[in-house]
């Protein structure tokens, strides 16, 4: 199927994006869902300043306040994540409890209450759906890309298996951008700071057709040094350099129709994600082979020692056209359709050493089409939404590790080394995707509702690979999967500010295979939740406190393992506990108090018969109880802003400290492959004038300059059991200048 398929598929269906009112606009009212007028509420009366300012959200596929929605749900808007410097999704973490977002090669690693991935085979799923204006992202790398002229961003914990369905077991971030505006309006913001590091973006936009065509366009450029250098030849690691551009086009020809056409498009080339040398895996080899033969490692950390300079080479770009046609009041329908490509190349030095022992070189290929069909109703007792879904991709992936076919014999023995041969895997996996959903909530009364909804998927996939290390044969096989999503929920609205919930519902993420490794498939992944949760607004809309219980039973979680030809993929049972709450409040206009707090114990119930790739010859392990990767027990955010007025303008400072404790990088648990306990210290001041079209901004992200590992891996044995590492970035300060018109 051809992209052009699918737009003739949305343009026989006229069914689109159900109304988003003003995306991510606060307000201080409760909204009908699917509606983008507010009703009235008793906080309407009071100041905006002094009350917290409540959000419309689509997490549920309508528009609805976040305050009325029975998910457990963090929202957060462009403004919030401006002062917060949020700049991409790594530095979204600490925003969100029970949240976890790393970078493993050029990946984003997106973990929701210990439900994420640790593999780093081409072709390998996220289990957090990352949603860029309804339009699933289906390569891992391209969820690092910048993020700009945000409207809001919603991230849903728990499975969300009825409404978005594929590889949603732990969640779904769904990325919502500013839309086109019929008056002409757009900011411009410049920044600079330590590491020459510089930012520029901005977006303008307007009518171009009065009552007809809207339109805006929006980009970002930006880049620094390196947080280190390359010992072997001087060069900086870990720099950037990205641009990026969004054009948006908003047709209104009838009052009842409506066309969005969102193009974007994204590229970087730098030096960025190293590895990193943290050190020797397996005590028996205290000496890296690259070591042996007069090569040196990197004394400090944030420097590598690599006679083959990193490289990020990644470039995105897609279509988006999302239309919607309201048949009658209450009833929409709705269309999606989307088109992306990705392709992105990363090399590294494996072997952590300026010796030419080897290196590693990955690459993705990819391209993706995807329709969804949604027909919405709403009256005063239902709001339900009946759907189909449509997903194609094509996706070339390779994993390159060439030996130094030319190596002495061992310094230390005097014995003939015998070289490994080079690993070259290639292949191409084909994935096909339908389902159909349905969601319903019943109000029995004002205050009781339920929710019974429910998605029935069947993938395939087909994969066409060669493996040339150790006698592996290719292979070419086909691989089915089908699987039933339920989702049960109750919810209480005992008055406007208080709402209870339990759901009870299950995810599904697809099996498939390691891309070109020519291993057998792994088998999909089944999760049940269990939730309860609470959202009040207390004290005159001054305070506002969210929190959640939950429990997992997780079936055949895909955990990536590194062996002698490249990264298995295994399947393993899991159990999940755990707790978060969110508080706000303002107990004056000028100050607002932020905080989260989260709990998880996420743990494996069987994992057995599993080898150490870092040290030969161990035998199989028993894993049961080990905690899953990159899942921090404990986790907090607080923060504190206060306005001072004054006669030329407003003056805010702002503070926020986060404490993540400890967490591990592979399911073997071992200290050397984990993050102890940290806190990050941020800080800022920014200036506004009066009617807030000029701004300017102090910032200081990492004022401690903690030292954070952002993820890790270990390599196998033949070539040393290297313990590489991402790190997050030091200290960083700098200015910005906004100005909006």
């Amino acid at each position: 199927m051809k992209f052009w398929t699918c737009c003739a598929v949305g343009a026989l269906f006229p069914i689109g994006f159900a109304a988003a009112p003003a995306s991510g606009q606060t307000t201080p009212m409760p909204v009908q869902p699917n509606n983008a007028t507010a009703r009235p509420d008793a906080n309407a009366a009071n100041d905006h300043l002094e009350v917290i300012q409540d959000i419309v959200v689509t997490a549920q596929k309508r528009s609805e306040s976040l305050q009325r929605t029975p998910l457990s749900i963090t929202a957060l808007t462009g403004d919030t994540l401006g002062k917060r410097g949020v700049a991409s999704l790594l530095d979204l973490q600490s925003a969100v409890p029970n949240v976890n977002i790393a970078q493993r090669i050029s990946y984003g690693v997106v973990t929701i209450r210990g439900v994420g991935y640790d593999v780093l085979t081409p072709g390998a799923d996220s289990s957090v759906a990352v949603h860029q204006d309804g339009v699933y992202i289906s390569r891992p790398a391209a969820a690092l890309t910048s993020l700009f002229d945000i409207e809001r961003i919603e991230v849903a914990r728990g499975p969300q298996g009825t409404l978005y369905g594929r590889n949603a077991t732990g969640g779904a971030v769904n990325i919502i951008s500013r839309a086109p505006t019929e008056n002409l309006s757009g900011y411009l913001t410049a920044g600079y700071g330590n590491f020459n590091a510089y930012s520029v973006e901005g977006a303008i936009g307007g009518t171009l057709v009065p009552g007809l065509l809207t339109a805006r366009i929006a980009g970002k450029v930006e880049g620094r040094d390196g947080y280190g250098k390359n010992l072997f030849n001087g060069r900086d690691v870990d720099d950037l350099r990205s641009r990026a551009v969004r054009a948006s086009f908003r047709l209104t020809p009838a009052d009842n129709f409506t066309a969005d056409l969102i193009l974007d498009y994204f590229r970087e080339k730098d030096s960025n994600f190293a590895f990193h040398f943290l050190g020797t895996y397996d005590p028996s080899e205290p000496v890296l082979p690259g070591v042996s033969y007069g090569g040196i490692t990197a004394p400090n950390i944030r420097d590598v020692a690599n006679d083959a300079q990193p490289l990020n080479n990644r470039e995105f770009y897609g279509a988006n056209l999302t239309l919607k046609w309201n048949l009658a009041d209450g009833l929409s329908l709705r269309s999606i359709s989307g088109a992306r490509r990705s392709n992105s190349q990363f090399t590294s030095d494996l072997d952590a050493t300026t010796f030419n022992y080897t290196s590693f070189f990955q690459e993705e290929r990819d391209y993706q089409l995807s329709q969804e069909l949604q027909g919405v109703y709403h009256n005063d007792r239902i709001d339900a939404i009946l759907g189909g879904y449509y997903f194609y991709e094509h996706n070339f992936g390779a994993t390159i590790v060439p030996f130094n076919a030319a190596i002495p014999t061992l310094p230390h023995t005097g014995a003939p080394a015998v070289p490994w041969p080079p690993l070259d895997e290639q292949g191409l996996l084909i994935t096909r995707a339908e389902a159909v959903f349905g969601q319903i909530t019943y109000k029995f009364t004002d205050q009781l509702s339920a929710t019974i909804g429910g998605r029935y998927s069947h993938e395939s996939k087909d994969v066409d690979e060669t493996a040339t290390f150790f006698g592996t044969t290719p292979q070419k096989k086909t691989i089915a999967f089908s699987a039933f999503t339920p989702k049960f929920g109750l919810q209480f609205q005992a008055n406007r500010n208080l709402l209870a919930y339990v759901s009870v519902s299950k995810g599904f993420k697809s099996g498939g295979f390691a891309l070109g490794q020519a291993i057998p498939p792994f088998q999909p992944e089944n999760i049940w939740s269990y939730e309860a949760g609470l959202k009040l607004t207390m004290l005159n809309g001054k305070l506002r406190a969210n929190g959640a219980v939950f429990h997992y039973d997780y079936d055949n979680l895909q955990t990536g393992v590194v062996n002698s030809v490249g990264t298995a993929i295994v399947n393993a049972n899991a159990k999940v506990d755990g707790a978060e709450i969110e508080l706000e409040a303002r107990p004056v206009p000028a100050l607002t108090l932020t905080a989260n707090a989260s709990y998880l114990h996420a743990r494996y119930s069987r994992f057995r018969g599993i080898d150490d790739p870092g040290i030969a010859g161990v035998n199989p392990l028993d894993l049961d109880g080990n905690s899953l990767s990159q899942s921090p027990k404990f986790t907090f955010n607080v923060a504190a802003e206060y306005n001072v007025a004054t006669n030329l303008g407003t003056f805010t400072p702002r503070v926020d400290y986060s404490h993540t404790s400890k967490y591990y990088f592979t399911p073997f648990n071992v200290e050397s492959m984990s993050q102890s306990a940290y806190g990050l210290l941020n800080a800022s001041l920014r200036f506004a004038t009066r009617d807030d079209k000029w701004s300017v901004e102090l910032y200081a992200r990492n004022l401690t300059d903690k030292l954070v590992v952002a993820g890790g891996f270990v390599g196998f044995f033949g070539v040393g059991s290297p313990e590489v590492v991402s790190l997050a970035p030091p200290r960083t300060y700098g200015a910005r200048v906004s100005v909006k018109f």
